[in-house]
C-alpha cells in the first residue's frame, strides 16, 4: 500500500494482492474533506452493524474492502485481526471523512511512521 500526497489530496494505492481482496484499486480523498486523522494501537471501534459490500474477510489474516454500516460507508483494510465477533486489530489509523462521495471512514492497518508522515500532512492546512 502506497500512500501519495499533494498539497489537496491524499490517494491510497493498494498493491496487486490488496486489490484483489478489496475490490478496490485505489482511494483518493481530498485534504478538506477529513474531518479526524487519528491512530489506534488497537483498533476496536466498530459500527452497531456492518455489510461487507464487497470485498474479502480472512479469520486472523484480513479484513478488506467496502462496507455498508448504520452510518454510511466505510472502507476497511485491516491486517492481522483477532476475534471473530467485533475482532481487535493492531496499528490502525482512521481516517474520517465529510462530503466524500462514498466514505465516512477510511480505516487501515499501517506503520506508525506512515501514521506520523499523514499526520504531518494533514496539519499543513490547505491554504485559501
Amino acid at each position: 500500500m502506497k500512500f501519495i500526497t499533494s498539497a489537496k489530496e491524499l490517494t491510497i494505492v493498494l498493491d496487486r494482492k490488496e486489490q484483489i481482496a478489496a475490490l478496490k484499486a485505489k482511494i483518493a480523498v481530498k485534504k478538506s474533506d477529513i474531518v479526524s486523522l487519528t491512530w489506534h494501537k488497537v483498533f476496536s471501534d466498530w459500527r452497531k452493524w456492518q455489510v461487507r459490500l464487497p470485498g474479502a474477510s480472512i479469520p486472523r489474516r484480513l479484513i478488506a474492502g467496502s462496507y455498508l454500516t448504520d452510518k454510511g460507508w466505510d472502507f476497511l483494510y485491516l491486517r492481522h485481526p483477532v476475534g471473530f465477533r467485533k475482532p481487535k486489530v493492531a496499528d490502525v489509523a482512521v481516517i474520517e471523512l465529510k462530503k466524500h462521495t462514498r466514505y465516512e471512514r477510511v480505516v487501515i492497518s499501517m506503520s506508525k511512521t506512515d501514521f506520523d508522515y499523514l499526520e504531518k500532512w494533514h496539519k499543513n492546512r490547505v491554504k485559501k
